[in-house]
């Protein structure tokens, strides 16, 4: 509507002006709201802002465009044709936005890993900062061991929303557990031969953003069957350990604590 009053020629060009500003700012807003919650993660502003941006100032000059060319093709042309014209332009535009749409989540997905980044690190950050073109090797899965392997599949399925994928054939019934969405680090349980250590050097950190989350996970886990770990504290922790039905010790961290 508003980009409609813009191209519409008796309108003051203070006002379209002022107009103008207002479409942009709604698209830049509605496309900023799309890349956020319609995310599978939810992205922080400094990382869908410049594809909103753009998204918002490419609606914008296409709102403008296409409405102003769109009242002089209907002003000139006959019934028929004029409908048939405008359902053929609405199908172009929302083309065009899909694009757009399209464009801006690319921009925002690229910007922050500077794919075409000299290998010497040139640019605003230090060469350590900078992202490798070719990783060997990344972290693909934390493996742990169980009595009751079926037990523990359960218990972190549930305490992570990951879904189970059994390997029948394997002799240790070596179940790997995957997120939802197939992005991020796996869990794997298999059957051990050895026993639970008090003490583990490798332990699962479970992550919060605040105490009061912190709270309701633990409580969360401890009714999903995990229990509290006797452990030495310091002072003001910012942790609290648990252990799964197999006694596998892990962490949940307050990541607001200071």
């Amino acid at each position: 509507m508003l980009s409609g009053l813009v191209s519409a020629t008796r309108t003051e060009w203070g006002s379209r002006l002022w107009l103008l500003l207002g479409t942009l700012a709604i698209n830049t807003v509605v496309l900023g709201a799309t890349y956020h919650w319609l995310c599978t993660r939810r992205p922080r502003a400094r990382q869908w802002w410049p594809g909103a941006v753009f998204g918002g100032f490419a609606f914008t000059v296409f709102q403008v465009a296409g409405a102003t060319l769109m009242t002089r093709a209907i002003v000139r042309a006959n019934p028929i044709y004029g409908s048939f014209a405008t359902v053929i332009g609405l199908m172009f535009w929302l083309g065009l936005h899909s694009m757009v749409a399209l464009l801006g989540a690319e921009l925002n997905t690229v910007l922050p890993i500077r794919p075409y980044r000299d290998a010497d690190g040139a640019g605003d950050e230090p060469a350590s900062a900078a992202v490798p073109r070719h990783r060997p090797v990344r972290l693909g899965t934390v493996v742990m061991g169980a009595d009751d392997v079926d037990r523990a599949v359960t218990f972190w399925s549930a305490a992570l929303g990951y879904e189970a994928v059994a390997f029948p054939d394997a002799d240790d019934e070596f179940t790997i557990l995957v997120p939802p969405d197939r992005v991020g680090t796996r869990v794997a349980v298999h059957r051990s031969v050895v026993p639970v250590q008090d003490r583990p050097r490798v332990h699962i950190d479970l992550v919060t953003d605040s105490a009061d989350e912190q709270q309701a996970e633990v409580a969360r886990l401890r009714a999903l069957g995990a229990t509290s770990a006797d452990w030495d504290y310091p002072d003001d922790p910012d942790f609290v350990v648990l252990a799964d039905p197999e006694g596998n010790r892990f962490c949940v961290i307050d990541a607001a604590h200071g």
